[in-house]
């Protein structure tokens, strides 16, 4: 059975699930810090400072004691300061370098981001990302925060599974807006790679679905928002 629970500080998730699910419990170095002289724990101590200074910073799908799925969201006033991957180390540095006490508070700037879904394979297709999605906007209504905010892709499945983006028909359903859009280059690029079979026949057999679409228009990406105050 699928639970779903906020990733607080007494459960950061330091590292992505590229490599199946994980322990709920994990204590394994995150991925930039084995590739980095990042210290072994400064990602997870980071995602601890944040979700004290403001509740949380994602949502977790856990079967058992194993996480299979999970959704991050972090202040828009972070986002302002610095783009977010824990993937990468240009990314992480200045995330760690933030002070979440001087930041504005939630209820000085209560805008949410959402990013980075992620679903592992076998788990994909049950409907945890939406239930994901629903358990986030929940709690973020129920806390104080005003607007959402989110990058998003058109809903393809193989796009969606490379990028970790959300799905913008998702987000339609559950009342957000497109407030602007422009092509992403690397997004384009890869949507030219997975319809030529770069990554496996497979993926490039599920894009025949989407041939009405040019490749410009599969490499868009759109900015989408969703204010409670309207809602």
């Amino acid at each position: 059975m699928i639970t779903y629970r906020i990733m607080d500080a007494t459960c950061p998730l330091p590292t992505c699930l590229h490599g199946g699910p994980l322990p709920l419990a994990c204590q394994a170095p995150a991925y930039v810090e084995t590739v980095s002289d990042i210290p072994p724990g400064t990602v997870a101590r980071t995602l601890q400072a944040i979700s004290t200074q403001y509740g949380a910073c994602g949502v977790l799908a856990v079967e058992g004691e194993r996480v299979v799925g999970k959704i991050r969201a972090f202040p828009q006033a972070i986002l302002d300061r610095t783009e977010i991957c824990l993937q990468e180390e240009h990314y992480v540095r200045p995330l760690m370098a933030l002070d979440p006490a001087e930041l504005p508070s939630r209820d000085d700037y209560p805008v949410l981001h959402l990013l980075c879904m992620q679903v592992t394979n076998t788990y994909a297709g049950q409907g945890i990302a939406g239930d994901m999605l629903d358990a986030l906007i929940a709690w973020a209504r129920a806390n104080g925060w005003r607007e959402l905010r989110a990058r998003a892709v058109s809903h393809i499945p193989p796009l969606l599974n490379w990028c970790g983006q959300l799905s913008r028909a998702a987000l339609e359903r559950r009342g957000f807006a497109v407030t602007g859009s422009a092509i992403h280059p690397d997004l384009r690029e890869v949507v030219v790679a997975q319809r030529t079979g770069v990554h496996g026949d497979a993926v490039r057999w599920q894009w025949e679905a989407f041939a009405h679409l040019s490749d410009a228009e599969a490499g868009t990406m759109f900015d989408m928002a969703l204010d409670f105050t309207h809602h």
